[in-house]
């Protein structure tokens, strides 16, 4: 071999190798395109799921606020912690009594539910907490709490608490 074909040898081992080095560098390119947009995709697929979930939390705290006010409505209109002594007493006297719903036991077991239907309610709360635009939401479950505080002490109107719980309700927009 002479001096010039072993330089065209050189010369095109050389280009092919640049050859390779070029579509090394595209397909590099291109899967370091793919990871960016993989990224991108999984965060907007992050934030969707985060709203999802906050929409879940939500919907779970305004379906316990509708049972917290069926229970609420089951309650008699007015009753006092006095009659709600008595039933438990009974039915600590009789233990026999205890699946029967007569009329002095029953607020035993519908003051249960209620209390029961109330601690669902505030763990919904809770899993809401920040999650609401509405302030009025805010202002209106403080006011409920305040004043079931002291109507599961001591008995009372369910009145007010209902008209509290239709304010909530009505001002939990979710859609």
């Amino acid at each position: 071999m002479d001096s010039d074909s072993i330089s065209l040898a050189a010369v095109l081992v050389a280009k092919e190798a640049s050859n390779w080095a070029f579509w090394t560098m595209m397909a590099s390119t291109v899967s370091a395109i793919a990871a960016v947009g993989t990224i991108i995709v999984a965060m907007f697929a992050l934030n969707s799921w985060h709203k999802q979930e906050a929409l879940k939390a939500q919907v779970n705290f305004k379906h316990a606020i509708l049972e917290l006010k069926d229970a609420l409505r089951a309650m008699p209109p007015r009753w006092s912690y006095p009659q709600y002594n008595i039933a438990r007493n009974l039915i600590s006297a009789h233990p026999g009594m205890s699946h029967q719903t007569h009329d002095a036991t029953r607020i035993y077991f519908l003051k249960n539910d209620l209390i029961s239907a109330y601690d669902h309610a505030v763990k919904c709360w809770i899993m809401c907490d920040g999650l609401f635009e509405n302030k009025d939401v805010n202002v209106f479950w403080k006011a409920f709490l305040d004043q079931f505080k002291s109507y599961e002490k001591a008995g009372g109107d369910r009145d007010s608490l209902e008209s509290l719980l239709d304010r909530i309700a009505q001002n939990l927009k979710l859609f």
